[in-house]
C-alpha cells in the first residue's frame, strides 16, 4: 500500500490538511493540490482569501513535509461553475454550485489531472465514507451528522468513487481538529468558509446585478389567483421559501412559492400553500449505475440542511424521475439537488425540475 500516490487536495484549511497527514502516516506517497479558481475582479477580499489559503496550504504542506502544486483552473471553472450558476438564476431557478463543481471540476478536471501526474488517487476533506462490497462502491454518510457532506456528491459515478479517497468520513470535526492540534499544525483553530467561494460576502444578488448579461425588469407579485400584490424589483433577488423583503400587505404572512419567468411574476402563497407532494427530478444520477423503473420508501432530502422525507420514485425517462412525497413538504426548489438515501447509502440524486 505504501507505494500508492495520492493527490490530496488542499484548501488551506484544517480538514485538507488533516487528510494529507493522515495519508501520509498510513504510508501513501502524498503531493498536495491547491486549485487557483475565478473570482470577480476589484473584490480584493476575495483575492485576499486565495492569498491566505495559499500561504496556508504551503504551510502546512511544509510542515507535514509534502510538495504542493498551485493548479490554474480559473477559466474553466468560470465556464462550468460560474456561468452556470448566472444562467440558472436567468432561467428563475436556483443553483447548486458546489454540486456542479464537485462533478466538473473537484472530481472531474482535478481528479484527472492527479491520474496523469501518476497519482493512483484524489483524496480531499469530505466527510463521507466509500464503501466497496463485490466491485461496486457505495457512498455513505459521513459519522459526524453536523459535517456529512454526501448531498453534494450525489452526482458522482463507480469510475470516479474507484479513484477517490475520503479519510475523514469517520471522524468527526472535533477530532480533525484535536490531531491537527497534535501535530501542530498552525490551521487546528481557522474558521471554516461558509460562502460561496466566488462571491464575496455571499451576496448573490450584486454578484449577478455586475456579471448577468441579461436585465430582468422588474414585475407583478401575484397569489395564486394571479391577484397582483405588489411589485418585484427583478426575479433574481428573490428565492422560493423567502418571506423578508417582499414589501407586500397581507394578513397573513406569504412566502414565495413559485417564480414565473415566461410572466416575469414572482407568485406569493400562505404558509398552507408552500407544502408540494411531488417533484419531477432531472439529470438524475445512481452512484452504482442502475437506474430502477420504481423505488419506494425511499429518504429524499430536498436541500442539504432538510430533514429526510420517504417518498416513492418512478423513472419517465432516461435520466428522469417523478418524486412523490409521502407527506407533502414545504419550499421544493427548482434548480437545487433532490437526493436519495437507503439509512445511509446515498443512491444518487438529480436536479429538481
Amino acid at each position: 500500500m505504501g507505494s500508492k500516490k495520492v493527490a490530496v487536495a488542499m484548501s488551506g484549511g484544517v480538514d485538507s490538511s488533516v487528510t494529507a497527514h493522515l495519508l501520509k502516516e498510513q504510508g501513501f506517497d502524498i503531493f498536495g493540490v491547491l486549485m487557483d479558481l475565478w473570482r470577480p475582479s476589484g473584490q480584493n477580499n476575495q483575492f485576499s482569501k486565495f492569498q491566505t489559503a495559499k500561504i496556508d496550504a504551503q504551510k502546512v504542506a511544509d510542515e507535514i513535509g509534502i510538495p504542493l502544486e498551485i493548479l490554474d483552473f480559473k477559466d474553466v471553472f468560470k465556464e462550468k461553475v460560474v456561468e452556470n450558476f448566472i444562467s440558472t438564476y436567468q432561467s428563475g431557478q436556483t443553483p447548486n454550485p458546489c454540486v456542479i463543481c464537485n462533478k466538473k471540476i473537484k472530481f472531474g478536471l482535478l481528479l484527472d489531472y492527479a491520474l496523469a501526474k501518476g497519482a493512483d488517487y484524489l483524496a480531499t476533506g469530505h466527510y463521507t465514507i466509500i464503501n466497496k462490497t463485490e466491485n461496486i462502491f457505495s457512498l455513505h454518510k459521513g459519522n459526524d451528522p453536523l459535517k456529512d457532506q454526501s448531498y453534494f456528491l450525489s452526482q458522482l459515478n463507480q469510475t470516479q468513487l474507484s479513484k477517490i479517497f475520503f479519510p475523514l468520513g469517520t471522524y468527526s470535526k472535533d477530532q480533525i481538529r484535536k490531531i491537527a492540534k497534535s501535530i501542530g499544525l498552525h490551521v487546528a483553530e481557522k474558521a471554516e468558509s461558509q460562502d460561496i467561494c466566488f462571491i464575496d460576502d455571499n451576496n448573490y444578488r450584486g454578484f449577478l446585478k455586475q456579471y448577468s448579461k441579461h436585465v430582468i425588469p422588474p414585475g407583478n407579485i401575484v397569489n395564486l389567483k394571479r391577484d397582483v400584490l405588489g411589485k418585484h424589483n427583478g426575479l433574481f433577488n428573490y428565492t422560493i421559501g423567502q418571506r423578508r423583503g417582499l414589501g407586500v400587505s397581507y394578513s397573513e404572512p406569504l412566502y414565495v412559492i413559485d417564480i414565473n419567468l415566461g410572466r416575469n411574476e414572482l407568485v406569493v402563497g400562505t404558509q398552507l400553500e408552500r407544502n408540494r407532494s411531488e417533484l419531477i427530478a432531472e439529470q438524475v444520477n445512481f452512484i452504482d449505475g442502475v437506474f430502477p423503473e420504481k423505488l419506494v420508501d425511499i429518504e429524499t432530502k430536498v436541500r442539504y440542511s432538510a430533514k429526510a422525507t420517504l417518498a416513492d420514485l418512478t423513472k419517465i425517462g432516461d435520466d428522469k424521475y417523478h418524486v412523490h412525497f409521502h407527506s407533502a413538504i414545504k419550499d421544493i426548489t427548482p434548480g437545487q439537488s433532490v437526493v436519495f438515501y437507503t439509512g445511509n447509502q446515498l443512491l444518487g440524486g438529480g436536479t429538481i425540475h
